[in-house]
């Protein structure tokens, strides 16, 4: 089972069953590159003309288990939505998101491609108000995605294998 899961701006941790207790509320979400406003709801926005920002946990960083996130999509439009290593460091103003860098990999529902310094065909498209979980297998070196809860029968499931990160192995959400 996965470890760790994040649901809205609360953080639970899930010990090999269906209950998930709270360990606490995450109050680090911030900006990779300050082109994007972050709500108290965790509500992620871009800023007009703020090109292509990213968002991530700083403070959330795993090396080894299984880990999990999901993200309720507000609009369907251009996002890129993933993992990342301490050596990713993008940059909006070039259009350099997540997954656009060897040090980070991504879903892009819109476009339905997979992302990981470069781009192929991948995916399922996605909508306004779906669920897209991002699911990281640090022990396998695998990263999968879900949408509504679905893998392979709707065209998603492992997207990437043989991950490997920078500074000891360690990812950031």
């Amino acid at each position: 089972p996965y470890t760790t899961l994040f649901r809205s701006s609360e953080f639970f941790a899930t010990a090999g069953d269906d209950n998930a207790t709270k360990l606490w509320t995450i109050d680090y979400l911030s900006t990779f590159a300050p082109l994007a406003e972050i709500r108290d709801d965790l509500t992620v926005q871009g800023v007009p003309g703020g090109g292509f920002a990213s968002v991530g946990c700083r403070g959330c960083v795993v090396a080894t288990g299984k880990h999990y996130y999901e993200v309720t999509l507000r609009s369907t439009g251009c996002m890129q939505i993933g993992w990342c290593d301490a050596g990713y460091r993008g940059n909006a103003d070039n259009g350099e998101g997540v997954g656009d860098w060897p040090h980070s990999w991504a879903y892009d529902g819109w476009r339905q491609y997979r992302w990981h310094d470069g781009h192929a065909e991948w995916g399922a498209r996605w909508s306004k108000g779906d669920v897209l979980g991002c699911l990281l297998d640090m022990d396998a070196r695998t990263m999968s995605f879900t949408l509504n809860g679905m893998g392979e029968d709707v065209g998603m499931g492992l997207a990437f294998t043989d991950v490997r990160f920078s500074e000891i192995g360690r990812a950031h959400v």
